[in-house]
């Protein structure tokens, strides 16, 4: 009888340890698509493209388009 309790015990940690191992599963994804959203973000702010060209624009700039929606350039932030 013993025996069996015990097993049953085990049994119950067993799945709860499934069900944390799935949460570790879906957090680890989670921080994947967050990842790959950021690296996009960044390649998208370091660089634009204009008039055939990939300009290379520096880090905390700021990027500038005109009415008709084309790159004029970039401000950092203390305004140069």
């Amino acid at each position: 009888m013993t025996s069996m309790k015990e097993n049953g015990v085990g049994v119950a940690a067993g799945k709860v340890g499934v069900i944390k191992a799935n949460v570790g599963i879906k957090d680890g994804n989670i921080g994947m698509k967050a990842g790959l959203a950021a690296a996009a973000t960044s390649i998208k702010d370091s660089y634009v493209k204009y008039n055939g060209h990939v300009f290379k624009v520096p880090t905390g700039a700021v990027e500038q388009y005109d009415a008709s929606n084309q790159f004029a350039g970039y401000v950092m932030a203390g305004g140069e």
